[in-house]
């Protein structure tokens, strides 16, 4: 299968072999065009090898992403709760902490919604949460580990990875992905890469 995760990478190619397509459909059985998945795997030259399951699949297609509920009644309005996800690293320097966030200030000119011809600001990304511009310090604190660091938002988050998928790692997280965080900064918080996510909440300029 082709892999297309935001309108400004180039597709690639996902091998998914026998063995872990039968692990893999217990959480994605819909391998087939037009639905999202996230897997984890391994690179072996120019291809990817998916060999698990990261979350679980919504059952709509990605064209019919639907917005997410509003965050828990009782929480202050400068914090966001939901899943936070890793990803590869491939196109970043070795060890940079930070986080790309789906709703980074449509001014600034996201280029995967320049590139996908998104109207600023009508991206699926922008779901109910504010405004942020690149370089906003946010405190991440992982639910599941209690470890948190103040991290910066360094990119715009690609909008194919940000429907609205619950993280289940230690409890079903209360609305889906709200920051995608680099490989370094996921595992700083205690993540297990495996796991794919864990519940975070993110709270602005502490």
């Amino acid at each position: 299968m082709t892999n297309a995760e935001s309108a400004t990478r180039t597709p690639q190619v996902v091998v998914i072999s026998d063995r872990a397509s039968a692990k893999i459909r217990v959480r994605f059985p819909n391998l087939r065009p037009g639905y999202l998945i996230d897997i984890i795997g391994l690179r072996r030259g120019e291809v990817l090898e998916g060999t698990l399951p990261a979350t679980y699949q919504p059952p709509y297609l990605a064209s019919q992403v639907i917005r997410a509920a509003p965050p828990p009644a009782g929480l202050p309005a400068e914090s966001i709760t939901g899943s936070a996800v890793w990803h590869e690293p491939a196109d970043e320097p070795y060890g940079v902490l930070g986080l790309g966030y789906p709703a980074v200030d449509p001014s600034a000119g996201c280029v995967d919604d320049t590139a996908a011809a998104n109207v600023p600001g009508e991206s699926a990304g922008y779901r109910q949460l504010p405004y942020l511009a690149v370089g906003t310090s946010l405190r991440v604190r992982n639910e599941c580990s209690h470890l948190w660091w103040t991290l910066p938002v360094t990119r715009c988050a690609p909008v194919a990875r940000l429907f609205n998928d619950h993280c289940a790692t230690c409890r079903t997280s209360p609305r889906g992905r709200v920051a995608d965080l680099t490989l370094a900064s996921f595992v700083a918080l205690g993540g297990e890469l495996q796991a794919g996510c864990f519940n975070a909440t993110l709270t602005i300029g502490r």
